[in-house]
Order: structure tokens, then C-alpha cells, then sequence
């Protein structure tokens, strides 16, 4: 009687991969888009005891903004998951390149959604440094993550990964 040391549970690989995004997934977007930036940015506004510029109303735009970031975010990973048959993360990355859904207007859809996170974190908390550490945080996806993804890419996918990059944009959404 033979028996598997991997409970089945853990060897089926479409779990595994649905384990990774509804567990992983959060968490790690916990830290990194809420967090961090949140406890960096309060820290920064007290220190510089910067003055509170959105009062309510105006600063229920920051819950339309995260709102619309979270939308894109769950439509990208989503899009990864049935068109590219893959994840996010790199060590489980879609088996097929992924042109669909948001990544027909912009390259980063995920990065982007990050940026519209962070916006409305800062308009609604106040928190007038949220957009520095925004600003910090894209210019480190874009020098340290997305240009490493792209070589990557290139060299999976080749000259189709080359096309799609003359066509859309690395990060400002093209819509025609």
C-alpha cells in the first residue's frame, strides 16, 4: 500500500494556485500597499506636522479611488489566472501571455491599481506624504521590479512580448 507524502490537498495545483491568491495575495498587499506606506506616511505628516487639506467630504474621493484600484487589481489577477494560466507571483507566472483585460491599456495594470490605492489612502486618511512614498514606491517598481519583469518576458514570449510592448504602454493606460 503506497501512500503519497503530499496530502492531496497540496498537490493539486489549481488549489495551490487559489491558495496563493486568496491568501498570499492579501497579505502581502497588506504590507506593501496599506501598511507600510500608511505608517510611513503618518509618521512623515506628524513629523513635519504637514496640515490636513482633505476635509469630508472631499476626502470620500479617496474611497472612489482605492475603490477603482481594487477593481483593477482583482480584474488583472483574475485575467492572469484564466487567460494566462498562472499567477502574479513569480514562482508560479502565467504559462500564456497575457493581453486581455486590463493588460490591453497598460502593461502594469496591478503597479497602477497600487498607485490608485495609495492616492486614496492618502486623500482619505489626510496623509499628504502618502504621495511621496507613492511616488518612491513607483520609481523603485518601475527601476527594480518591472524592468526585470520585462527581460524576463521578452525572453519567454520573444517577439509576440516585443509587439505588445511597442502597442501599450508601460504604465500611462491607453484607451484607443
Amino acid at each position: 500500500m503506497g501512500s503519497n507524502p503530499i496530502p492531496s490537498s497540496f498537490s493539486d495545483p489549481m488549489q495551490s494556485k487559489t491558495i496563493e491568491l486568496l491568501v498570499l495575495r492579501p497579505i502581502v498587499y497588506l504590507f506593501i500597499v496599506f501598511l507600510t506606506p500608511y505608517y510611513l506616511a503618518s509618521y512623515l505628516d506628524s513629523y513635519f506636522n504637514l496640515p490636513e487639506i482633505f476635509s469630508y467630504p472631499t476626502n470620500l474621493i479617496g474611497l472612489v479611488l482605492i475603490a477603482v484600484g481594487l477593481i483593477i487589481d482583482i480584474s488583472s489577477i483574475s485575467t492572469f489566472a484564466t487567460a494566462g494560466k498562472g499567477t502574479p507571483f513569480p514562482w508560479r507566472p502565467p504559462k500564456k501571455m497575457v493581453i486581455t483585460g486590463p493588460y490591453r491599456y497598460t502593461r502594469n495594470p496591478i503597479y497602477l491599481a497600487f498607485v490608485f490605492i495609495m492616492s486614496g489612502v492618502g486623500i482619505f486618511t489626510n496623509l499628504l506624504t502618502m504621495f511621496l512614498v507613492m511616488l518612491i514606491f513607483i520609481a523603485a517598481v518601475d527601476i527594480f521590479v518591472v524592468r526585470w519583469e520585462e527581460k524576463g518576458l521578452e525572453e519567454r514570449f520573444g517577439k509576440a512580448y516585443s509587439e505588445y510592448k511597442k502597442k501599450v504602454p508601460r504604465w500611462n493606460p491607453k484607451f484607443w
